[in-house]
């Protein structure tokens, strides 16, 4: 169990004595020097982000946004599916909820502390929410710890008594076992619940700063597992040197499926060891006739597959910010046979990210002298849109979201395209289900005529000539060594790879 002497507060374990929503900039300015205040005596805190947990109730939000007429940024964060919430929570129990669905940008002061180094940001499943972050506002979080392998450490040293099932890792069993108390009731409802409200219901905000209060607690109680008689006395620099194997260390707990395969392919019972001995013993006496090579031993071109690569790009060297790069697009090797493109990575190299923006370049040109080549449009669409349809719904999205922006004249077109549309007289009053149905007009059909280029493509190129799936390789491997000026090929990289089994 949690102590209150050693950096707690006098309040329950896993509860918030402080609980603070900041919705706005202003609001997040305030809330960042509460933090900061504690963070300078303990730079640790308990971290979580919310979302929009499926497309069904992003779909919901966003309806039940358009109805009220929401603010233009609170639908885009939504239809962008951006992470709504960010909980960040010290050991003196004051808890931050940063509405991050109703910002246009992220404050800079907030972008600095979570990519502060000096400072930890503990939880469960913390690569999950470092991932969300980056992808929905591109903002780093760094010097993360996931509790899972500092449990699991102080697990296997005897520091906690042994878990029992996987089900022990996630927060309600931390908090259990550590806290002695679980996290929330109903967490599956509330988790998936509206994250993007305009306003948080109590169920929410008690979920919401409960999950991240409870990390830094849980970290604080394994602190005290593992230093019992430090009794608030430990620096927090001996704290840091101490955790630092955990720094950024992501963790797939095995499954326990997993653990009894591993465990019934490594046991091997008293009975069956000496007749395997045996049998070991007579297979060594018999001659050795057959030279032949064993089926499926990688031979000629095959070796590449087989050897070390070296993880840089293949046209500077760098070892940064590398991205894997398919020579020979993926869109037309989709259309090859099945020998082309099933199990080759003989045309996946890696690139940095600046040699990749240069290749992609290149290669709309070589795309656009295929297309013309072959006669295959690059421009074709599976799906076609009606503009004037299109004009109808953005219009009535425009009247709900932002109607009273608009200036006068700019809403007197909008409400005409939409009465045209709908078939509504200019003295009838156009309410806001009216709206609603523009809204909802498909603009988008499939495309009749459509063909791919990619198929096109490969299809004539192979009625041309007997060996095209190649041809069209080698037009793409020339392509690139003649563009990209490639010096760190892999050995045995070829641009005839294959050739002989076409």
């Amino acid at each position: 169990m949690i102590t209150n002497d050693l950096w707690c507060a006098s309040r329950p374990p896993g509860t918030s004595s402080h609980v603070v929503i900041a919705s706005s900039a202003s609001e997040w300015e305030e809330a960042f020097e509460l933090l900061m205040m504690d963070i300078l005596d303990f730079p640790f805190v308990g971290i979580d982000c919310e979302w929009l947990a499926n497309d069904l109730i992003a779909e919901q939000a966003l309806q039940a946004a358009l109805e009220a007429g929401y603010s233009s940024t609170l639908i885009d964060n939504i239809e962008k599916r951006r992470v709504c919430l960010l909980q960040l929570a010290t050991s003196q129990g004051t808890c931050v909820l940063v509405r991050l669905c109703l910002f246009d940008q992220l404050p800079n002061s907030l972008r600095r502390l979570l990519a502060d180094e000096k400072v930890w940001k503990v939880g469960v499943n913390t690569q999950c929410d470092k991932k969300q972050l980056f992808g929905s506002w591109t903002v780093e979080l760094e010097s993360w710890v996931d509790l899972r392998h500092v449990f699991k450490d102080c697990e296997s040293v005897g520091l906690v008594g042994p878990y029992r099932s996987d089900r022990e890792l996630g927060l309600n069993g931390l908090s259990e076992r550590l806290l002695g108390r679980v996290a929330c009731g109903n967490k599956a409802a509330i988790a998936k619940s509206n994250w993007a409200a305009v306003e948080l219901s109590a169920e929410q905000t008690t979920y919401a700063a409960g999950d991240a209060q409870i990390g830094i607690d849980c970290f604080i109680a394994m602190c005290n597992a593992v230093w019992p008689d430090a009794r608030g006395q430990l620096h927090t620099t001996d704290i840091c040197d101490r955790f630092e194997a955990h720094k950024c260390r992501p963790i797939a707990p095995p499954s326990e499926k997993a653990k009894r395969r591993r465990e019934k392919t490594t046991e091997t019972s008293a009975t069956e060891r000496p007749v395997r001995d045996q049998l070991a013993e007579k297979a060594k006496k018999i001659p050795q006739l057959s030279r032949n090579k064993p089926h499926g031993r990688p031979q000629g071109s095959e070796l590449y597959y087989i050897q070390t690569k070296e993880n840089r790009c293949v046209v500077c060297g760098s070892q940064e910010c590398l991205v894997r790069k398919n020579i020979v697009p993926h869109e037309y090797r989709r259309c090859f046979s099945s020998e082309h493109k099933n199990h080759h990575s003989h045309d996946v190299v890696l690139l940095c990210a600046v040699c990749h923006a240069r290749t992609d370049a290149v290669d709309t040109e070589l795309r656009r002298q295929l297309a013309e080549r072959f006669d295959a449009p690059l421009c074709t669409s599976r799906v076609v849109v009606d503009k004037q349809l299109h004009m109808v719904a953005k219009a009535a999205k425009a009247l709900l979201s932002a109607v009273d922006r608009l200036p006068h004249d700019r809403k007197e077109l909008l409400q005409q395209a939409v009465r045209k549309h709908l078939e509504i007289d200019d003295d009838a009053p156009l309410e806001r289900h009216h709206l609603l149905q523009a809204t909802a007009v498909d603009y988008r059909s499939e495309n009749g005529d459509f063909s791919s280029h990619a198929k096109v493509v490969v299809e004539r190129i192979c009625q041309q000539k007997e060996q095209g799936t190649h041809e069209l390789e080698r037009i793409w491997r020339d392509h690139f060594l003649t563009n990209m000026k490639p010096q760190f090929l892999p050995p045995m990289w070829s641009r005839d790879h294959m050739k002989s089994d076409c």
